[in-house]
């Protein structure tokens, strides 16, 4: 599925298998690839965060 993305998205594999508005409160890439990588979901594998910073993107993962 590929969406156009204007304003913080989440999706998880097993628990949220379509984008839906989150409310983030990091304010960049790891910061909203920690706060995915521990929200209140029953297995946590890994997480990606995009942020768009002034010349593109900004992307970070956490996977532990």
């Amino acid at each position: 599925m590929v969406e156009e993305v204007t304003e913080p998205t989440l999706v998880a594999t097993y628990e949220k298998d379509s984008p839906e508005a989150y409310q983030f409160t990091a304010e960049d890439a790891a910061g909203a690839a920690r706060e995915a990588y521990d929200a209140d979901f029953e297995h946590a594998v890994c997480a990606a965060g995009v942020a768009v910073d002034g010349d593109g993107f900004e992307t970070a993962i956490v996977n532990e």
